[in-house]
């Protein structure tokens, strides 16, 4: 089984760097296909739940907008 290694960078990304470096043009198709290979995954932001709620919790933002 591979271990899964994460990356924050997109394809595009990873592309743009390989130009700077090495000069060399490679299309996202070809970048997916070695983050593929290598298994490497995008990290994806991930929607956070509240961990409790609280009675008044609109109370601020409302009396923010009295003014």
């Amino acid at each position: 089984m591979k271990k899964v290694v994460w990356t924050n960078l997109t394809q595009e990304e990873i592309s743009l760097l390989i130009y700077k470096k090495y000069n060399i043009n490679v299309s996202r198709t070809v970048i997916r296909q070695l983050l593929d290979r290598h298994g490497y995954k995008r990290r994806k932001p991930q929607k956070n739940l509240p961990l409790k709620t609280v009675e008044d919790r609109d109370a601020q933002f409302k009396n923010i907008n009295k003014f």
